[in-house]
């Protein structure tokens, strides 16, 4: 996450945002995170 910031996609006050719901949400037994799958493709025109 300091990453998007150093990259300007994220304000450091988003980040702080998200880094107080993550602990907020880790404290919950029930909670879960989902994230979209990634595929990465390496390829080389002959």
């Amino acid at each position: 996450m300091p990453q998007l910031v150093e990259c300007g996609l994220l304000t450091t006050a988003e980040l702080a945002g998200f880094e107080t719901e993550w602990r907020n949400r880790e404290q919950n037994p029930a909670a879960f995170l989902s994230t979209p799958p990634m595929v990465g493709v390496i390829a080389e025109k002959q």
